[in-house]
């Protein structure tokens, strides 16, 4: 029996193997959780099937060059803790990330002077925030016959902004369309000198993500994007694999089921999760259960 938890700097991403040897269908399901402590806190992140004792799960919202524990509950209480772990960073990249669909989180290029070209290998990089604003959450009352109205008020919100950054290829453009499509909440991550605490943001409701062009003879490629967003709380629910282990990059990898099975594995060991991305030959979704997504389209 036991949790283990394998780092990607590359994708910044943790993948993790859950395995619980006992009789058959005693855990069914678990819980899975990350803390800066092997005592915790612990914040819960998602539960997910176990088929066969096992599962393959990935974290792509883990802060970078810090230590991070994971700790897995299966359904009957059986408990595994495993760390220190840790994701290295080279300290120039942010990300852009879906927790819902990892496949689409996109690497943010942060430089001194992010106006094009700032770097022409940078295919997108980080503009900036315009100014943070703190949405208070209270209603005044007027009183009659009163000069001063009644004060009804609650916790004021957190941080509403607008992000901003460029692309800077065609290629790029279509991977930001896949990130923002699905509409929902998006992880952001900066170097820590820009004072930002790695959050999820949400659109703000009513407004656009837009896209301009910055030159004006648009045959050139590159984009100026802006977004208005608030900052939410984490979004629940299971993930569809990771950038390169979804259902889209097997059908595209294996023309026909005899090159697939010709293969390590087959279309089961994608669906119940153990051909995971990098595991020999074939590449799966790696996330288990069939109706877990991993589609990647």
């Amino acid at each position: 029996m036991a949790l283990t938890v394998t780092p990607n700097n590359t994708t910044a991403t943790f993948g993790l193997h859950i395995d619980y040897t006992a009789a058959a269908g005693t855990q069914t399901t678990a819980d899975i959780y990350r803390g800066l402590s092997a005592t915790g806190p612990w914040e819960f992140l998602r539960t997910v099937d176990l088929l066969g004792q096992e599962a393959y799960a990935f974290d792509n919202t883990a802060p970078l060059d810090t230590d991070v524990w994971y700790r897995t509950v299966a359904n009957d209480g059986t408990e595994f803790v495993t760390g220190p772990n840790q994701l290295t960073s080279d300290g120039g990249t942010g990300w852009i990330r879906d927790p819902g669909r990892p496949w689409t989180d996109i690497a943010l290029t942060v430089c001194e002077s992010p106006d094009p070209p700032c770097d022409a290998a940078d295919a997108l990089s980080w503009v900036g925030f315009d100014t943070f604003g703190r949405t208070t959450d209270a209603n005044l009352l007027e009183i009659l016959n009163d000069e001063k109205p009644s004060d009804v008020w609650a916790r004021r919100k957190n941080l509403a902004t607008t992000i901003k950054f460029f692309s800077r290829t065609l290629a790029m453009k279509t991977r930001v369309y896949e990130l923002f499509t699905a509409g929902g909440p998006l992880f952001l991550q900066l170097p820590p000198e820009y004072g930002w605490d790695d959050d999820f943001i949400q659109t703000q409701p009513g407004s656009d993500l837009t896209e301009d062009y910055v030159r004006k003879d648009q045959r050139f490629p590159w984009r100026r994007w802006e977004a208005p967003v608030r900052t939410v709380r984490r979004p629940s629910g299971p993930i569809q694999g990771t950038s390169c282990a979804n259902w889209c990059a097997v059908a595209d990898t294996y023309a026909t089921y005899a090159d697939l099975t010709a293969t390590p594995g087959d279309w089961g060991d994608v669906a119940d999760g153990t051909a995971v991305c990098g595991a020999g030959a074939l590449l799966g979704y790696g996330e288990g259960g069939y109706g877990e997504g991993g589609y990647g389209e």
